[in-house]
């Protein structure tokens, strides 16, 4: 449906604009939750892009600075993989910083310290238990069976 709307757009003009719904963002969402009296109440940006984006981003920064402590980029192999490792280096940054582009006054620093409280009590407080509940509830998805585990490859 959309490829066919796209080319009728390039054969015959006339684009409009196709409303998704989403808005534009007005309000910031924090990172992790807020802290109201002293309980951490779960909902940000993290819990939302955990999967989708840090978790993999993560993994592609590591890697490549594995790669780096290894020596892959000195000699003819660090030529070789430039354009390699550009890319990479792209997708990680856009995995990692994306999700704050379109959250406005992510980086003011009365809302960084709040959410630098969340943060510490959503993976410290009681041990991590915050975080051991979000994760077996939303990432494991109970009822299907046990998907992923940290010694996975794809984790």
């Amino acid at each position: 449906i959309i490829g066919g709307y796209t080319v009728n757009e390039l054969r015959f003009g006339g684009a409009t604009y196709v409303a998704t719904g989403r808005g534009l963002p007005t309000e910031r969402r924090p990172f992790i939750g807020t802290v109201v009296e002293n309980r951490i109440i779960p909902g940000g940006l993290y819990l939302d892009y955990a999967r989708h984006t840090f978790y993999d981003g993560f993994n592609l920064l590591i890697l490549m600075v594995l790669l780096g402590c290894a020596g892959g980029f000195q000699g003819t192999a660090g030529r070789m993989v430039a354009g390699i490792l550009t890319s990479i280096s792209l997708v990680t940054f856009s995995w990692l910083y994306a999700p704050y582009v379109f959250n406005p006054y992510q980086f003011r620093p009365q809302f960084f310290s709040a959410d630098l409280r969340a943060w510490r009590k959503f993976f410290f407080d009681d041990r991590g238990q915050h975080w051991v509940e979000w994760y077996q509830k939303d990432q494991l998805k109970p009822r299907r069976g046990f998907v992923l585990t940290v010694l996975d490859p794809g984790f």
